[in-house]
């Protein structure tokens, strides 16, 4: 029973872990990368970030 319960964290830990990555909208350039134009996603207006 314990080790089922280990077995139901760690899937419950690795689900969390891919669902707290996320897309956004937004096209790369050449270098892979984008200004940001609207706020949010952790990201201020005109900064610069690569994916």
């Amino acid at each position: 029973m314990k080790k089922l319960i280990v077995i139901a964290l760690i899937a419950v830990a690795m689900l969390s872990a891919v669902s707290s990555a996320y897309a956004h909208s937004g096209r790369t350039d050449s270098w892979g990368g984008h200004t940001v134009r609207t706020p949010g996603y952790g990201r201020t207006v005109g900064a610069y970030h690569f994916h």
